[in-house]
């Protein structure tokens, strides 16, 4: 089992150009510092993931087959907050403008 979520660049694209490439299928830029900012926020709060995709900007998670729903919750509260933290965080040089 794995589960992925992919980072992109919400700067990357202004908003009209976003909903062009979103209906051309065009991926909006990776964001591969976030991914490792949520990476090292993760590993702050015990929670250990990976890097992968083609701009390592793919947060990776691998649970055990046999994770409790208490695990898998207490996981997701992690996460979350690790998310969080590194949207507050200066991430590439501007000031990351999503909030999750």
């Amino acid at each position: 089992l794995m589960i992925g979520m992919e980072f992109v660049d919400p700067e990357g694209e202004t908003r009209t150009a976003r909903r062009v490439a979103e209906a051309a299928g065009t991926p909006l830029p990776a964001a591969p510092e976030l991914a490792a900012a949520v990476q090292r926020e993760c590993l702050r709060r015990g929670l250990i993931v990976g890097l992968g995709g083609r701009h390592s900007s793919v947060v990776r998670l691998l649970p055990p087959l046999t994770i409790t729903d208490e695990q898998a919750v207490a996981v997701q509260e992690r996460l979350a907050d690790a998310v969080r933290a590194a949207a507050r965080c200066d991430v590439g040089g501007a000031a990351a403008p999503f909030t999750p």
